[in-house]
């Protein structure tokens, strides 16, 4: 599905797979959660809507957010330096795009998203609470290994320890391209997300 095309609050369904449906995750050790089945295929675009805080301190070994692996190929949301407080998209350990900087304890509304196509790819994050716009942008058109299929929240790579230090409230993701302007009106309005689609009524005239 191209969720570019899709009006804001479809933009879940889009992601995860359809209207109404859950994904389930499995818990791991590293206090992250796993979902398997997902596509092996090179991946060429994606998009990732999360809600999270991030912590100082703890374990702070290349936390991630999101990915679609548990090693090191596919693509991650996540901290590229290893030390916690920054955030960008990594393509498979090739490519790490332009970072944005977090404050520790702020609750965060995030989307990212990233074509290989034409290279665009950008992060902007706002506080939940309100304040000011965090923005990257960058251009890059390496092609991302293929993932493993298994889809991660919270770390759950097998090759490094540790846990997303900080709570993670919502995340979605999907292999799919959201324009930054289309991102841009889900951090004016986080709530829509969740916003019930309009019922449709259908008469017949006689």
């Amino acid at each position: 599905k191209n969720a570019e095309a899709l009006h804001p609050h479809h933009l879940l369904a889009a992601l995860v797979g359809g209207a109404g449906r859950g994904v389930a995750f499995s818990g791991s050790t590293t206090n992250a959660f796993t979902r398997s089945g997902a596509s092996t295929a090179a991946e060429t675009s994606f998009t990732a809507v999360v809600v999270f805080s991030w912590l100082s301190g703890g374990a702070n070994n290349f936390p991630q957010l999101l990915g679609s692996s548990t090693g090191n190929n596919g693509w991650r949301l996540g901290d590229g330096g290893g030390s916690g407080g920054t955030l960008q998209i990594v393509k498979g350990g090739i490519a790490g795009l332009s970072t944005i900087s977090l404050t520790s304890g702020v609750t965060y509304v995030c989307v990212a998203s990233h074509r290989t196509d034409t290279g665009e790819a950008y992060i902007i994050a706002k506080p939940l609470g309100g304040g000011a716009l965090l923005r990257a942008t960058d251009t890059n058109t390496s092609t991302a290994a293929a993932g493993n299929g298994t889809w991660t929240v919270g770390i759950g790579r097998t090759d490094f320890s540790g846990a997303w230090n900080g709570d993670i409230f919502l995340a979605a993701m999907g292999q799919t391209w959201l324009s930054e302007m289309r991102g841009a009106e889900f951090l004016a309005n986080p709530w829509q997300l969740f916003a019930r689609p309009a019922a449709r009524v259908f008469m017949a005239g006689g």
